[in-house]
């Protein structure tokens, strides 16, 4: 005689859940550290020869204006966040248990 296994059917419930496009913080970070560096690298091109020859000047640019621009792309990127969160849609779905 074979065993016979009982397999009980799925128990199906349905959920509410929130669905949006999260945006990718550390992408905006990032673009916005390198838009920084960039300006650094700018601004110290267009310096008066005097500026540029007090030691170290170029650190300083990149490392200030580099930290703005990663502060500025961590607050886009919050916004966007935050814009996303607002343009949630909320929809149902089953889950299966079983």
């Amino acid at each position: 005689m074979a065993k016979t296994s009982k397999k009980s059917q799925p128990q199906e419930t349905i959920e509410v859940v929130s669905v949006r496009r999260a945006p990718k913080l550390f992408a905006f970070m990032a673009t916005g550290a390198f838009v920084g560096i960039v300006l650094a690298f700018v601004s110290f091109a267009v310096a008066s020869d005097a500026q540029k020859a007090q030691p170290g000047i170029l650190g300083f640019l990149v490392v200030y204006i580099g930290g703005a621009g990663f502060l500025g792309g961590t607050v886009v990127s919050l916004g966007a966040d935050w814009l996303s969160r607002a343009r949630a849609k909320q929809v149902e779905a089953t889950k299966l248990k079983g």
